[in-house]
């Protein structure tokens, strides 16, 4: 429980980042890797990198995030 709760601690401590710095795609790249590698939230991830990109759109750390979160969301609703 306690790696959960670092986990949405820091979560919510990139959302502020991210609002505060509406421009910088760096707090919504760790955003999704966050939700991707330690939440297990794929689709979340994925709009996360998508944030990412939509700042950054030559980013290849927030591309490979999407690629990533994608083929793991079509997964988890290919299988169930």
């Amino acid at each position: 429980y306690r790696a959960l709760d670092r986990d949405r601690s820091a979560l919510a401590t990139l959302r502020i980042a991210a609002a505060e710095r509406p421009r910088d795609p760096e707090p919504w790249r760790q955003i999704a890797a966050l939700e991707l590698e330690e939440l297990g939230r794929p689709a979340a991830a994925l709009t996360a990198a998508q944030e990412a990109l939509a700042r950054d759109p030559y980013s290849r750390v927030a591309a490979e995030l999407r690629d990533r979160a994608a083929a793991a969301a079509a997964a988890a609703a290919a299988s169930g």
